[in-house]
C-alpha cells in the first residue's frame, strides 16, 4: 500500500487468498488479523520473534490498525 500497489487491506487478502493460498474460510491475513485484535497479533509475533531468533523484524503494522 505504501509503494501505491494495492489501494486497501482487502486488495493484499485478495491476493493471498487467490494467488498464494491463505485459507479462504479465513478471510485473508490482514482481515484475520484485524478480526483477532492487535494485542493477539502482538503476542504471536513476540513469540514469533522469539522462536526465530532476534533477526525476526515485524513490519510496519500502521495499515493493518490505524490509529484512531
Amino acid at each position: 500500500m505504501e509503494k501505491g500497489v494495492a489501494s486497501r487491506t482487502s486488495d493484499i487478502d485478495i491476493v493471498l487468498v487467490h494467488g498464494y493460498g491463505f485459507p479462504r474460510h479465513l478471510g485473508g491475513p490482514l482481515f484475520w488479523a484485524q478480526h483477532n485484535g492487535p494485542e493477539k497479533i502482538h503476542q504471536m509475533m513476540k513469540r514469533l520473534r522469539f522462536a526465530s531468533g532476534i533477526d525476526f523484524i515485524c513490519g510496519d503494522m500502521t495499515y493493518v490498525f490505524p490509529k484512531q
